[in-house]
Order: C-alpha cells, then structure tokens, then sequence
C-alpha cells in the first residue's frame, strides 16, 4: 500500500512538473513578476509602519531625538539598500530575506528605543 502510494505520489509530481515545463515562457515570467511584486509590497510595508512608529515615538515622547535619529538612519539606509536592489528590476528571494532581516533587527531596536527604562526614571 505505501508503495503504491508513494508511486502514485510521485508519478502526480512528474506530471505536474511536465506541465509545468510545457507553460509559455510568458506565464513563467508573469509568475516570477508576482513573487517580486510580494516582495516588494511587504518590504515597502514594513518599511512604512517602520518609519509610523519611529513618528508616533517622537510624538509621544518615547523616542527621545537622538534615539530617534539613529533608528532613522538605519531605516533610510535599509531604504536605499532596497532601491539599490531592486533597480535591476529584480528582487531575489535571498536579497528580500535579507532585507527581512535588516527590518526585523531594526524593528527591535524601535522596540528597545521605546521601551527604555532609565530614560524613564528621570
């Protein structure tokens, strides 16, 4: 039985493959323009909300200038990283990973910047 299965699993995998080769180069490349097009949008999110809390910080106080200019350069420089990789037109998986990254540690330290407790005690 799992032979059979794992047969019949396999032989649904090749076919999928086959047709997936027999697609016109136009589909392929309409579905590597959708990844990109993800890419893009959630990068381009993350670094808007990014950029509203860093805002709201100073806003509201939790964000003193200094604290707040560093995590600015940092996003601006994410920013110009972004621009510069995507002015080939392409955004590659690994390069969105690490753009993923470099928000994700900036996202900590807007976290960690709001969240200081000396600059609380006085």
């Amino acid at each position: 039985m799992k032979k059979t299965l794992s047969f019949v699993l396999l032989a649904g995998c090749l076919v999928m493959v086959g047709e997936m080769a027999s697609l016109p180069a136009a589909f392929a490349g309409e579905e590597l323009f959708l990844i990109a097009q993800a890419h893009r949008t959630n990068v381009e999110d993350r670094i808007e909300e990014q950029q509203r809390r860093i805002d709201n910080g100073i806003l509201n106080g939790n964000l003193s200038r200094s604290e707040a200019d560093v995590l600015m350069d940092n996003l601006n420089w994410i920013r110009r990283r972004y621009h510069q990789l995507r002015s080939d037109g392409m955004l590659t998986h690994r390069e969105a990973q690490n753009l993923q990254k470099m928000l994700d540690n900036n996202s900590q330290m807007i976290y960690k910047s709001k969240h200081n407790r000396i600059r609380r005690l006085y």
